[in-house]
C-alpha cells in the first residue's frame, strides 16, 4: 500500500484509486466520496453504479463501483470507515471491522459488522443495492432510491443515504440518521485487514 495519499493503479480490478496513507494509520482506499466544491449527481442508473462514475482525484466526488467492490472484498477481508461532516463542520465517523458486497446476480447485497464510532450504526447489513432502476429494497409499497434520488443499500428508505442529493431541507438529502442533516461532505474507505 503506498505512503504517500494520491492517485494509483490497481491491478484487480484494473482501475485508477485515490488512496489515503494519512487518515487512522493510513493504507485506506476510497470507495465513494462527496465533497462540496465537486457537487456532481449521484441519482444514476444501475448500469451506473454497477460501473462507478464521477472523477477520481483528492478534491473530487466520486463512486468507485459495486462490480469493484464484489471483486475488492471477494478476495480478502475488508474494514470500512466513514467520515461525515455537517453543515457546522462537525465531523463523525463510522467504522465497520466487517465489509463485503457481494456480486451481481445477488444484487451488490452488503455485509457488515463490528461498528465502532461516533457517528452511529446506520447501514443496512444485508440489504441490496437499489436505484431508481432496480429496485432491491425491502420496502413492499415505494422504491426508495427513485423517492431518495439516489443509489443506496436502502432498507425501507430509512437511516442512512450518503448519496442523496446535497439539500438542506429535504426528506431526500445526504443522510446519516438523524446527525448529518445538510451533510456537507462523505467519505467511504476500505482497507485490506
Amino acid at each position: 500500500m503506498p505512503t504517500i495519499s494520491g492517485i494509483y493503479r490497481l491491478q484487480v480490478p484494473n482501475m485508477n484509486v485515490f488512496c489515503d496513507a494519512v487518515d487512522v494509520g493510513g493504507r485506506w482506499l476510497y470507495i465513494q466520496r462527496r465533497v462540496e466544491q465537486d457537487v456532481i449527481s449521484f441519482d444514476r442508473n444501475w448500469f451506473t453504479y454497477v460501473s462507478g462514475f464521477g472523477n477520481i482525484g483528492a478534491l473530487t466526488s466520486f463512486w468507485l463501483g459495486l462490480e469493484a467492490l464484489h471483486q475488492l472484498t471477494s478476495s480478502a477481508n475488508y474494514e470500512l470507515l466513514i467520515g461525515i461532516k455537517n453543515e457546522h463542520n462537525e465531523f463523525r465517523e463510522a467504522r465497520y471491522s466487517e465489509f463485503k458486497v457481494s456480486g451481481g446476480n445477488d444484487g451488490y447485497r452488503l455485509t457488515v459488522g463490528g461498528y465502532s464510532g461516533t457517528a452511529g450504526d446506520m447501514l443496512h447489513n444485508n440489504a441490496k443495492f437499489s436505484t431508481f432502476d432496480r429496485d432491491n429494497d425491502s420496502s413492499s409499497t415505494k422504491n426508495c432510491a427513485k423517492d431518495f434520488h439516489s443509489g443506496w443499500w436502502f432498507d425501507n428508505c430509512r437511516n442512512s443515504n450518503l448519496n442523496g442529493p446535497y439539500e438542506k431541507a429535504s426528506r431526500t438529502r445526504i443522510e446519516w440518521g438523524s446527525w448529518a442533516d445538510a451533510a456537507k461532505f462523505s467519505k467511504m474507505m476500505i482497507r485490506r485487514k
